[in-house]
């Protein structure tokens, strides 16, 4: 357009080079809590479905209350995008004694 033109012409650092569409896919960061009934291999689950999930772990804390049998586990993983993110969360809480899978940060 005529404008555009002007405005390259009179303010050529005002332009700025951008594109649309392409590879949106990028990497984010998601703090996960689980809570979840302690068991045998609960962790390695975890760890093996983000895996397959081509999720990134990049911290993971467990704390187990022995006496009630329950563990609260804070991970940080890297994700492609939104949907990548609720796959997790939908396939950790349907992992045997999980209960909740939610994001924090």
């Amino acid at each position: 357009s005529k404008n555009v033109d002007r405005l390259i012409r009179n303010d050529p650092a005002r332009m700025l080079e951008v594109a649309w569409g392409g590879d949106t896919k990028g990497k984010y960061k998601a703090e996960v809590l689980l809570h979840a009934y302690d068991r045998k291999n609960l962790v390695r689950d975890i760890g093996q479905l983000t895996s397959n999930l081509r999720s990134e772990m990049l911290s993971f804390h467990t704390q187990v209350d022995a006496a009630r049998g329950e563990a609260e586990i804070r991970m940080l993983v890297q994700v492609t995008d939104f949907d990548h993110l609720n796959d997790l969360l939908n396939r950790l809480v349907a992992l045997p004694n999980v209960t909740s899978a939610v994001r924090t940060g």
